[in-house]
C-alpha cells in the first residue's frame, strides 16, 4: 500500500500530475487518430483487419481493437512513470474479470481506456480516456480527457480540481466530469423541496436521445441523480476530480460508495444497482442523504 498520498492525488513519489496527464493525452491522440477506421468498421464500409475491429461482449456491449490498444498502452506508460510504487494494482474495463481479481490491491489505478465506446464508434465526440487512483479504496486523484472535445480534467499538484487552467467550481464538475448521464434529473422526495425554483439547466446528450446532461446554476444547490448501471473504472477518476469542488458521491443511504465491493460472491466492480447520487456535501447533509457521521470522497 502507498504510505503518503501527494496533494495531486497520486502517491507523492510521483513528482507532478503532468506525467501522468502525458500518458493519457498521448493515448487520447492516437485513439483520436484510429477514429475513422473504427467508425468504418462500424459501419460496415471497411472489413475487419488485426489492427481494425468492431466486436460484442457476453453483456452486449461495444469493444474495439482501440479500447484494448488503449488499455495496453495507459498500463505500460503508467507503469514507465518513475515513483510508481511496485505494489499498486491496475484494474481495467478492458480486462478479464481474473486479471483484475489477481491485481486486486488497496491500492489501484482504476482505467476505463476508452469510455463510451459506442460514442466512439458512431463519430460523436463525447467519449474519453479516463484513469482514477484509489488509495485504501477511495479515490484520490484522476485525470479524465475528451481528446474530440480538446477538454482535460484533473486533480492538480496543488489540491484543486482543473479543467484545463482553470480551477472548477462545483456546476462543472457535475456537468462535464461527473459523469452525470440521466434519465431523470430529480426523484429522492427529500431533495424535490430544495430544488424549488431553482433553474435547472438540461441539456441534451448527443449520444443518446433519451438521456440528458443536468446541471445546475453556479451558487445554488446541485445534485445529480445516477440511475444507469455504472462500474468503479466509469466514476473513480471522475469522482476524485469532483471532490475538490466539494462534490460527493453517495448510495442511496448516504454512504460513501465502495468502489472495490465484491457482490453476489464476485467482485465484478460493480456498483450498487439501485443507483448513488452526486452533489455538493452541504445540499445532500441539507437534504437528510448523508448518513450520520459521514464525510465522503
Amino acid at each position: 500500500m502507498t504510505k503518503y498520498i501527494g496533494a495531486h492525488g497520486f502517491p507523492e513519489t510521483i513528482g507532478s500530475v503532468d506525467e501522468i496527464i502525458a500518458v493519457v493525452r498521448s493515448v487520447g491522440k492516437t485513439l483520436l487518430e484510429m477514429q475513422p477506421k473504427i467508425m468504418a468498421v462500424a459501419n460496415g464500409e471497411m472489413p475487419e483487419t488485426p489492427e481494425y475491429w468492431v466486436r460484442r461482449k457476453p453483456d452486449g456491449s461495444i469493444y474495439t481493437s482501440a479500447d484494448v490498444w488503449a488499455d495496453q498502452a495507459i498500463r505500460e506508460g503508467l507503469k514507465a512513470i518513475h515513483g510508481i510504487p511496485r505494489n499498486v494494482g491496475y484494474i481495467s474495463e478492458e480486462a478479464e474479470a481474473s486479471t483484475n481479481q489477481a491485481n486486486l490491491k488497496a491500492d489501484c489505478w482504476l482505467t476505463d481506456p476508452l469510455d463510451s465506446t459506442g460514442a466512439y464508434t458512431k463519430g460523436f465526440p463525447t467519449w474519453s480516456v479516463n484513469t482514477g487512483y484509489l488509495h485504501r479504496s477511495r479515490p484520490t486523484g484522476g485525470v479524465v480527457y475528451y481528446p474530440a472535445l480538446g477538454k482535460l480534467f484533473y486533480t492538480s499538484d496543488y489540491g484543486t480540481s482543473v479543467m484545463q487552467d482553470e480551477v472548477l467550481g462545483v456546476s462543472e464538475t457535475l456537468k462535464y466530469a461527473g459523469g452525470v448521464n440521466l434519465t431523470r434529473v430529480v426523484t429522492p422526495p427529500g431533495l424535490v423541496s430544495i430544488f424549488a425554483g431553482q433553474n435547472v439547466v438540461v441539456e441534451a446528450d448527443p449520444r443518446h436521445t433519451n438521456r440528458l446532461w443536468a446541471f445546475f446554476k453556479r451558487g445554488g444547490p446541485e445534485v445529480a441523480e445516477h440511475g444507469k448501471l455504472f462500474y468503479a473504472w466509469d466514476i473513480a477518476a471522475p469522482a476524485a476530480i469532483a471532490a475538490r469542488a466539494g462534490v460527493v458521491y453517495v448510495d442511496r443511504n448516504g454512504k460513501p460508495l465502495d468502489y472495490l465491493a465484491s457482490r453476489q460472491g464476485h467482485n465484478d466492480f460493480e456498483l450498487p444497482k439501485a443507483g448513488f447520487l452526486a452533489g455538493h456535501r452541504a445540499t445532500l447533509a441539507k437534504a437528510g442523504f448523508l448518513a450520520r457521521g459521514q464525510r465522503p470522497a
